[in-house]
């Protein structure tokens, strides 16, 4: 069953947990650049509803963007980072859009009334949204800019409430990246960083609500799993250690 128009690209899609919904992005050209929007799909019988554009009728008529310019970085942090995660619950989505400005922000869509909310605005590309178990929390990272492959320039740490109430800075990476392995409880994740010369280091437990981390690994490594039904470390491998 065809679900999407065949002139549409999908950049990408996410499945609510337990299924019944997919959400997907599309564009009319590969890059991403023009009539970008947020799609849902109501399973198993295929409706097809659009969203939300992610980019501003602004944005669509201005000139076309280059690398470096905040609205080109906007549209990288839709595409080609992870942008969708929905709600442990599968009751709402929080998805990365930049309907409403030059930069890409947190955005949460409710499958129950159909609404949006705006989580957070500010200058820097807001990427990769993570939901605490309990739903609570979305924790966003941002980018001023995402480079050519040797890292990204970040700006930022930050986890929003889902319910609109407040957003927190939580801390400013030292990295090219940071990436979020996972939830070990309702207030904590696990996380790395991302060095281009050496690959991933750092690896460490942090807290939202007291803003303080707990480092597991400080030195580089190779591979960490998270075991996502007991919030437990199964797998961890180094340069100079065996699996554990």
């Amino acid at each position: 069953t065809r679900m999407a128009a065949a002139a549409s690209y999908i950049k990408s899609s996410a499945v609510a947990p337990g299924g019944g919904h997919l959400a997907f992005i599309t564009s009319t050209d590969f890059t991403g650049l023009h009539d970008l929007k947020l799609n849902l799909i109501t399973l198993p019988q295929g409706d097809v509803q659009t969203l939300t554009p992610l980019r501003s009728a602004a944005a669509e008529s201005g000139p076309e963007p280059s690398p470096g310019d905040p609205a080109f970085e906007a549209v990288r942090a839709i595409v080609d980072l992870p942008s969708l995660a929905w709600s442990p619950d599968g009751r709402k989505l929080a998805f990365i859009g930049a309907q409403d400005g030059p930069s890409a922000d947190l955005y949460v869509y409710s499958l129950d009334d159909g609404s949006i909310a705006q989580l957070t605005d500010g200058p820097s590309q807001a990427y990769d949204p993570s939901w605490s178990p309990d739903g609570k929390n979305i924790v966003q990272l941002g980018a001023d800019q995402f480079g050519t492959g040797a890292g990204y320039s970040m700006a930022g740490v930050w986890a929003a409430r889902a319910d609109g109430s407040a957003v927190v800075s939580l801390y400013k990476p030292d990295s090219g990246d940071e990436v979020i392995l996972g939830w070990t409880a309702p207030d904590t994740f696990a996380v790395y960083s991302f060095d281009v010369n050496c690959s991933y280091r750092n690896f460490r437990l942090f807290n939202i609500e007291t803003r303080s981390e707990t480092v597991l690994w400080k030195d580089y490594f190779t591979s960490a799993a998270l075991d996502p039904a007991s919030g437990r470390l199964r797998d961890f491998a180094t340069d100079d250690a065996p699996q554990a």
